[in-house]
Protein backbone atom coordinates (compact mmCIF):
# COMPACT_ATOMS: atom_id res chain seq x y z
CA UNK A 1 0.00 0.00 0.00
CA UNK A 2 1.32 3.42 -0.98
CA UNK A 3 1.20 6.35 1.46
CA UNK A 4 1.84 9.99 0.60
CA UNK A 5 3.94 10.38 3.76
CA UNK A 6 4.32 9.03 7.30
CA UNK A 7 1.57 11.31 8.62
CA UNK A 8 -0.85 9.82 6.09
CA UNK A 9 0.05 6.30 7.23
CA UNK A 10 -0.19 7.22 10.93
CA UNK A 11 -3.60 8.87 10.59
CA UNK A 12 -4.93 6.00 8.47
CA UNK A 13 -4.04 3.47 11.17
CA UNK A 14 -5.52 5.78 13.82
CA UNK A 15 -8.79 6.17 11.91
CA UNK A 16 -9.07 2.41 11.34
CA UNK A 17 -8.72 1.87 15.08
CA UNK A 18 -11.08 4.73 15.94
CA UNK A 19 -13.82 3.30 13.68
CA UNK A 20 -13.04 -0.28 14.74
CA UNK A 21 -12.80 -1.39 11.12
CA UNK A 22 -12.42 -5.11 10.59
CA UNK A 23 -10.14 -6.72 8.02
CA UNK A 24 -11.92 -6.99 4.70
CA UNK A 25 -14.26 -4.02 5.17
CA UNK A 26 -13.06 -2.45 1.96
CA UNK A 27 -15.53 0.45 1.91
CA UNK A 28 -14.36 1.65 5.33
CA UNK A 29 -10.69 1.04 4.60
CA UNK A 30 -10.74 2.91 1.28
CA UNK A 31 -12.72 5.86 2.63
CA UNK A 32 -10.50 6.25 5.69
CA UNK A 33 -7.37 5.92 3.56
CA UNK A 34 -8.51 8.93 1.52
CA UNK A 35 -9.64 10.95 4.54
CA UNK A 36 -6.29 10.32 6.24
CA UNK A 37 -4.43 12.22 3.52
CA UNK A 38 -6.40 15.42 4.12
CA UNK A 39 -4.54 18.09 6.13
CA UNK A 40 -7.68 18.72 8.19
CA UNK A 41 -8.99 17.39 11.53
CA UNK A 42 -11.02 14.62 9.88
CA UNK A 43 -10.76 12.34 12.91
CA UNK A 44 -13.61 14.24 14.58
CA UNK A 45 -15.96 12.97 11.84
CA UNK A 46 -15.01 9.32 12.40
CA UNK A 47 -16.50 7.34 15.24
CA UNK A 48 -17.27 3.74 16.08
CA UNK A 49 -18.51 2.11 12.85
CA UNK A 50 -19.48 5.48 11.39
CA UNK A 51 -18.24 8.40 9.29
CA UNK A 52 -20.27 11.61 9.49
CA UNK A 53 -19.97 12.76 5.89
CA UNK A 54 -22.83 15.25 6.25
CA UNK A 55 -20.89 17.16 8.91
CA UNK A 56 -17.62 16.71 7.04
CA UNK A 57 -19.08 18.32 3.92
CA UNK A 58 -20.40 21.25 5.94
CA UNK A 59 -16.92 21.83 7.34
CA UNK A 60 -15.37 21.39 3.89
CA UNK A 61 -17.07 24.40 2.29
CA UNK A 62 -13.94 26.63 2.56
CA UNK A 63 -11.50 23.84 1.64
CA UNK A 64 -9.57 23.72 -1.62
CA UNK A 65 -11.13 22.03 -4.64
CA UNK A 66 -8.65 19.16 -4.29
CA UNK A 67 -9.54 18.60 -0.62
CA UNK A 68 -13.27 18.67 -1.43
CA UNK A 69 -12.71 16.20 -4.27
CA UNK A 70 -10.93 13.80 -1.95
CA UNK A 71 -13.70 14.10 0.66
CA UNK A 72 -16.26 13.38 -2.06
CA UNK A 73 -14.24 10.37 -3.21
CA UNK A 74 -14.10 9.03 0.35
CA UNK A 75 -17.88 9.30 0.66
CA UNK A 76 -18.47 7.61 -2.70
CA UNK A 77 -16.10 4.78 -1.81
CA UNK A 78 -17.89 4.35 1.49
CA UNK A 79 -21.42 4.31 0.02
CA UNK A 80 -21.77 4.85 -3.72
CA UNK A 81 -25.53 4.46 -3.57
CA UNK A 82 -25.93 7.49 -1.33
CA UNK A 83 -22.86 9.59 -2.24
CA UNK A 84 -22.39 10.08 -5.96
CA UNK A 85 -19.21 11.26 -7.68
CA UNK A 86 -18.01 11.38 -11.25
CA UNK A 87 -14.51 10.67 -12.44
CA UNK A 88 -14.19 14.26 -13.61
CA UNK A 89 -15.31 15.69 -10.26
CA UNK A 90 -12.65 13.68 -8.45
CA UNK A 91 -9.62 13.76 -10.73
CA UNK A 92 -9.91 17.21 -12.31
CA UNK A 93 -8.27 19.12 -9.44
CA UNK A 94 -5.90 16.51 -7.98
CA UNK A 95 -2.14 16.92 -8.06
CA UNK A 96 0.09 13.92 -8.83
CA UNK A 97 0.37 12.63 -5.24
CA UNK A 98 -3.35 12.97 -4.51
CA UNK A 99 -4.10 11.28 -7.82
CA UNK A 100 -2.02 8.32 -6.61
CA UNK A 101 -3.99 8.34 -3.35
CA UNK A 102 -7.27 8.28 -5.29
CA UNK A 103 -6.10 5.42 -7.50
CA UNK A 104 -4.83 3.44 -4.52
CA UNK A 105 -8.18 3.93 -2.78
CA UNK A 106 -10.05 2.68 -5.85
CA UNK A 107 -7.88 -0.43 -5.85
CA UNK A 108 -8.52 -0.94 -2.14
CA UNK A 109 -12.26 -0.70 -2.61
CA UNK A 110 -12.78 -2.62 -5.84
CA UNK A 111 -9.82 -4.91 -6.60
CA UNK A 112 -10.70 -8.51 -5.78
CA UNK A 113 -7.33 -10.18 -6.21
Amino acid sequence: MWFKNQEHKYLYVKLLDQAKVKTGEREYMAALYVLAVLPKPVDKYVSLRQVSFDNLFKAAKPWSSSEKALAKLAAALFNSTYWKATIHEIFYSLDADNCLVALEALKMRYQRC
